[in-house]
């Protein structure tokens, strides 16, 4: 989802007559309990600061990580400690090969996390009709970690590990 529709999303029920939180708390809840679902929240009190999730990437030997810190959050290290929880998940629990991050070129902070969690810028693109993201400027960059046993295979050969 593109920032604003998830910021919406998630907001959903504020504004509903019969909104009882509880049972927004309870879905929620049962989401981070699943061992199947990996989908990570970050509450104070009844607000959600910041929500991650990571999916099968296109491929299929990896994931790719998608995650949101809600607006006035920034600046807190929620989202460095998403995707740092998240890439653990992907890497260690999941056995994943690989983990990918789609980020907006104009998303500096973003792509300052990624490079601080050790992340490699592996591809730019333009695909100015996408609308996604809150900046929307249509240019993309892959970032991707690799697992530490393809990085071993891949030094002994001599090469660099890559998705083709």
């Amino acid at each position: 989802f593109p920032v604003t529709i998830l910021t919406d999303y998630l907001d959903i029920g504020r504004d509903m007559e019969f909104f009882v939180f509880t049972d927004f708390w309870n879905l929620f809840n049962s989401l981070l309990k699943d061992p199947k679902v990996n989908v990570y929240g970050l509450f104070e009190d009844r607000e959600l600061l910041a929500v991650g999730s990571c999916h099968i990437a296109k491929k299929s030997l990896g994931y790719q990580i998608v995650y949101w810190v809600r607006s006035g959050h920034h600046g807190k290290k929620y989202g460095q400690h998403l995707l740092e929880v998240l890439t653990e998940r992907c890497l260690v629990t999941n056995n994943a090969y690989f983990v990918e991050l789609v980020i907006d070129q104009e998303n500096k902070a973003s792509m300052k996390v990624a490079q601080n969690l050790e992340y490699e810028q592996i591809h730019l693109w333009e695909e100015t009709d996408s609308g996604q993201g809150k900046l929307a400027s249509g240019r993309f960059s892959l970032f991707m970690k690799f697992h530490p046993r393809l990085i071993e295979h891949a030094t002994k050969a001599s090469e660099k590990p890559s998705v083709s």
